[in-house]
């Protein structure tokens, strides 16, 4: 099976880590399938393809940045 380590990606295409910067060397990615989250900001995990990079994209960018603390 093909993969790249999450480093390799942040650093091919100069992405900024916010956390988990001590994982991304053993982090492998080994799909090239993408999701983007919307319900699971939410609290909904129902399915959750765990394996697939997470974007996230406008939408889910200006709702977590509405959300209060107490959100």
């Amino acid at each position: 099976m093909n993969s790249v380590s999450v480093a390799n990606l942040v650093e091919a295409i100069n992405l900024t880590v916010y956390s988990g910067e001590e994982y991304l060397e053993e982090k492998q990615i080994t799909t090239s399938d993408i999701y983007r989250p919307g319900l699971e900001l939410t609290g909904y995990f129902e399915y959750y393809p765990e394996e697939r990079i997470q974007l996230f994209g406008m939408t889910e960018v200006s709702y977590a940045h509405q959300l209060t603390k107490k959100d």
